[in-house]
């Protein structure tokens, strides 16, 4: 068998047999997007919620998390939204970050679009992510409304120990 040594490279389709990398040489970087979601009026919906992602080798890593997203109110005014994500090493899900999201107002009504993003940090071997909203009484004067939630991107930036 011979060796071939090469300093970077591009595949776009590779099959291997069985692959051997060397310790402390594992990076991980996954972006992963979803589809609108609707949240109805006082309704708490999983706008993402993914399956588990290996971020380090067999035993161990860490990950920044990144979900970015646009809520929609544009439909209807006066809406506020609680927005959380949770993030599950293999240990079960914990809240990693959360905010709150609307616009209030002393006179008129107020339609909005805006943009959010949660960070969360992990360790372990995989990940999981799910990230979650409810359309509620969350700011003064705001009124539970529906809403979409659009523009849905997930960022796991990992790394081996």
């Amino acid at each position: 068998m011979r060796r071939a040594q090469i300093g970077g490279a591009q595949i776009d389709n590779l099959t291997v047999n069985r692959l051997k990398i060397a310790g402390n040489s594992i990076t991980s970087n996954i972006f992963h997007t979803a589809g609108d979601a609707y949240c109805p009026a006082g309704g708490t919906i999983d706008f993402l919620n993914t399956g588990f992602w290996n971020i380090g080798d067999e035993y161990d890593g860490s990950a920044t998390v990144t979900v970015s997203f646009t809520i929609d109110a544009t439909a209807n005014y006066d809406a506020a939204a609680f927005v959380e994500l949770f993030i599950d090493n293999g240990s079960g899900y914990r809240s990693a970050a959360s905010q709150i999201i609307g616009i209030s107002t002393n006179n008129g009504n107020t339609y909005w679009r805006v943009g959010g993003m949660m960070i969360g940090g992990t360790d372990g071997a995989n990940v999981r992510v799910l990230a979650r909203i409810n359309s509620g009484k969350h700011t003064p004067r705001s009124e539970p409304r529906a809403m979409w939630v659009r523009n849905i991107a997930l960022n796991i930036g990992g790394a081996a120990r």
